[in-house]
């Protein structure tokens, strides 16, 4: 009884946010990974692959501490944004809502 009344809570808050205009959705990598985008780790090591970076070290976000530190911010960041601007393979209702929204 206490786990549905918390559900109500929560429910409850998130549509007044709604609302209020004031409620984001984070999704993570994996509704984008099934339309052909990469995963954080997908993308890591391309841009390592890109930027001939050889290293023995395998996590990603240490992995990425170095390609920012190796190639620069800007010329990183304009590397990613370059991979994300692919098209999907597929269409997504996910992202066709998303992008309504932008």
């Amino acid at each position: 009884m206490e786990k549905d009344s918390a559900k109500q809570r929560a429910i409850s808050i998130l549509s007044e946010e709604i609302v209020k205009n004031r409620l984001v959705v984070f999704i993570g990598a994996g509704c984008s990974v099934s339309d052909g985008l990469p995963s954080w780790k997908e993308l890591v090591h391309d841009l390592l692959k890109q930027y001939n970076i050889k290293t023995k070290e395998t996590d990603p976000l240490r992995l990425a501490t170095r390609l920012e530190r190796d190639v620069g911010k800007l010329r990183l960041c304009e590397s990613i944004a370059e991979r994300l601007q692919t098209k999907p393979d597929t269409e997504s209702l996910l992202h066709n809502s998303i992008e309504l929204e932008c």
